[in-house]
């Protein structure tokens, strides 16, 4: 007697390949790691706080400039091309000019970059532009230390510390804007000081 499975009726006969996804199964699967999910969560929220508190300060700028001409109208050699080469030389006399030195040199007085004002916190230093709490007037009357780095601290609404630390420093005369000597010695002073 031969024995065919494929027609016994007490088996059921299977058609379809079960593939399906219990989705109930996993909720629940995952739903059992809650905790991970607020650590990393926590974890991320930390991290972006930090890189946003800590990140060093990136400022971009962009300019549109109008170069207005003299004389208007086409000359005769830019009728026969079409193209009014003049132009073009104005342009290019106007991008030398704004690159020229004396420009530079005057926006970088009136930007007043001479002094640079830094915040000390806990885990970095980093620069304050345009929102500085103070400013530094140099007595530009006579010769000053430049290049040092000086602490300052508010001890209350009208009182300041002031310290500064280097090893040597230069001499830098206001009025002649040149270099005029060095200090090859340790620098060294701390005192307390009244506002104005």
């Amino acid at each position: 007697m031969e024995n065919n499975n494929n027609n016994n009726p007490a088996r059921p006969i299977q058609t379809q390949n079960d593939d399906s996804i219990d989705i109930k199964a996993l909720i629940i699967k995952v739903i059992s790691y809650w905790y991970l999910f607020i650590i990393f969560g926590a974890g991320a929220l930390i991290c972006g706080y930090a890189y946003n508190k800590y990140a060093m300060d990136v400022y971009q700028t962009s300019a549109s400039i109008y170069v207005k001409e003299n004389k208007m109208g086409i000359d005769a050699s830019s009728m026969m091309t079409g193209m009014n080469f003049r132009s073009m030389n104005n342009l290019q006399n106007e991008i030398g000019i704004l690159k020229s030195y004396m420009l530079i040199e005057r926006a970088l007085k009136e930007m007043d970059l001479s002094v640079s004002y830094y915040v000390k916190g806990r885990m970095s230093t980093h620069e304050m532009y345009g929102d500085n709490p103070f400013i530094v007037e140099f007595d530009r009357s006579r010769p000053q230390i430049v290049g040092l780095s000086y602490e300052l601290r508010f001890l209350n609404d009208n009182r300041i510390s002031l310290k500064a630390e280097a090893k040597g420093g230069s001499y830098y005369d206001f009025m002649k804007d040149e270099y005029v000597g060095s200090i090859h010695d340790e620098i060294e002073f701390e005192g307390v000081y009244y506002l104005g």
